[in-house]
């Protein structure tokens, strides 16, 4: 049975578009979310870090919160409140099935979802 995957995807990001390729040459079912655009909802990051090999800090990119001036030290549910309002600090790709959850800019990340 193959499995459906998820990719909160910025087309700008190197990393993103090199994670998308890889699904794609696979050939695996993928839905593309460009979170930017469409924006990401507090339940979606909730349910992301309930399967996620990787904790809630490790979602937000750190210089682009320090460039919109966010402080980050504040409660797991104002983290993920500001996440959803600012999605320009969510760290990409994240690519997840409905069992597992990684951060794929490393050249491991499928071996880690699969």
């Amino acid at each position: 049975m193959a499995k459906d995957y998820t990719i909160l995807h910025n087309p700008r990001c190197g990393k993103s578009r090199a994670a998308l390729k890889l699904i794609e040459e696979k050939k695996l079912k993928v839905s593309i979310h460009e979170y930017l655009n469409e924006g990401i909802t507090q339940k979606l990051i909730k349910e992301i870090l309930t399967i996620a090999d990787f904790e809630l800090e490790e979602m937000i990119r750190k210089k682009e919160a320090k460039e919109l001036d966010l402080d980050l030290n504040q409660s797991k549910s104002e983290l993920i409140k500001l996440i959803s309002a600012n999605p320009k600090i969510l760290q990409r790709p994240i690519v997840f099935t409905d069992k597992k959850a990684v951060i794929a800019r490393d050249d491991e990340w499928f071996s880690r979802i699969k």
